[in-house]
């Protein structure tokens, strides 16, 4: 499939016209890639090489996931928000960071998300995606976000990077604190959809006003369908969607079994950075906790975002079940209500049959829904032990707080 329109920055009277094409085979050099393309387009993409190095490498990465085969350039007349491979080589690994993540979207699964609100989770989920890897990347290396910026303010006037100055502006707002709630960085996103009408289109930005009036007419509609956007995001941090789309593939009808829940916690150490060999050398018959992943990871929790990390299991999980079954809908019940999922977590520290009575009643409060009257859930005794196994397979609870609580630029802020 062809899953990236690149924007190219050459002075064409043509809107929307093709400039090039290529197949994006594993193997394929970024120079051997520009000798495949017109020879007006490999000049204009020669000077900025290693961006467009970085992009098409990029592209590479999880093809056998992403499905992106085949690679079409544009021509625009147009301006843009986000900057173009002449920004350099860390823009090209992030604008295919970003193409990465939009390929790999399932689709809005959030079920309090009205339809005609989706398009924006499209966009929203695979950009929440980019700002958590720039900042993580940001942690690493405290000059990325000068590094990011200085291209864009430093292009020449009749080809500017970030005419409306949209991109400088979300990033340095972002990077600015560490303890921006979600709910605020999703309005930073959105109000960056409404400020780049030449990026995103007026379709797009039309759904943006709708949202924006039901904020007026109807604030509890709005507040659900926020939430339903930011949850969208949540389960979108970090690698998530490289694992959703593993376990999406080995997802199948059935019943909670050992598999599913060794799947699952190998996907989960993966967040952690433990996979291969160093997973292995993990796995038991009796599956794994928190604990022995994050000692295997090597890290301090203090120093490790947990937030990310919090419902991950479940989001992973989901995937494994087919769409209508009583299974997934209700792994998106505890993903969606905060009410059953903290009765749930709240038995963290209870002894293994406390908990399995526990979920037993959150189990039997769902399947009493009107809804869910065609899609029940039931777990036999071993298979209530795997889920639950499943669902503490994250930060310890108390932890979490204290963790968000110090990340917090209060305390950075304040001695003593």
């Amino acid at each position: 499939m062809t899953a990236y329109i690149l924007e190219l920055w050459l002075h064409q009277e043509a809107v929307d016209q093709v400039a090039g094409e290529y197949d994006l085979t594993p193997g394929l050099t970024p120079e051997a890639a520009l000798g495949e393309l017109p020879p007006a387009v490999s000049q204009a993409l020669a000077p900025h090489l290693e961006g467009f190095a970085a992009w098409h490498q990029g592209l590479l990465l999880d093809q056998e996931l992403t499905g992106i085969s085949r690679v079409r350039l544009y021509f625009h007349h147009r301006s843009a928000a986000l900057p173009a491979l002449a920004a350099g080589p860390w823009w090209g690994e992030l604008l295919a960071n970003l193409a990465r993540a939009t390929a790999l979207y399932p689709g809005p699964q959030d079920t309090r998300l009205p339809r005609r609100f989706q398009p924006l989770a499209y966009t929203v989920a695979p950009l929440r995606h980019l700002l958590e890897h720039i900042r993580r990347r940001a942690r690493q290396d405290p000059e990325l976000l000068p590094h990011l910026l200085a291209p864009l303010s430093s292009a020449t006037p009749d080809s500017p990077l970030d005419p409306l100055g949209q991109t400088s502006q979300l990033l340095s707002r972002f990077l600015a604190r560490d303890d921006w709630r979600e709910r605020d960085v999703f309005h930073l996103l959105l109000d960056f959809v409404e400020g780049s009408p030449q990026l995103f289109g007026e379709p797009l930005l039309n759904i943006w006003f709708s949202l924006k009036r039901l904020q007026e007419e109807d604030p509890p509609a709005y507040t659900r369908a926020l939430a339903a956007l930011i949850n969208e995001g949540r389960g979108y941090l970090r690698d998530l969607p490289h694992w959703r789309a593993v376990l999406r593939r080995s997802g199948g009808p059935g019943p909670w079994d050992a598999s599913r829940r060794d799947l699952v916690a190998q996907a989960v150490a993966g967040l952690l950075g433990v996979k291969g060999e160093d997973f292995q050398k993990l796995a038991g018959a009796d599956g794994l906790t928190w604990p022995q992943l994050l000692e295997a990871a090597g890290l301090p929790e203090k120093d490790i975002d947990l937030k990310p990390l919090e419902k991950a299991s479940l989001f992973l999980a989901a995937e494994l079940f087919p769409e209508d079954s009583g299974q997934r809908r209700f792994l998106r019940h505890l993903l969606e209500q905060e009410e059953p999922y903290r009765r749930l977590l709240a038995s963290v520290y209870d002894p293994p049959d406390a908990r399995e009575a526990q979920l037993a009643g959150v189990k039997e409060a769902f399947n009493r829904h009107p809804a869910n009257c065609e899609s029940q859930v039931e777990f036999a005794p071993e298979e209530a032990r795997q889920f639950l196994q499943v669902f503490f397979l994250r930060p310890d609870p108390v932890e979490a707080i204290i963790h968000r609580e110090w990340r917090k630029d209060l305390y950075h802020t304040l001695k003593g």
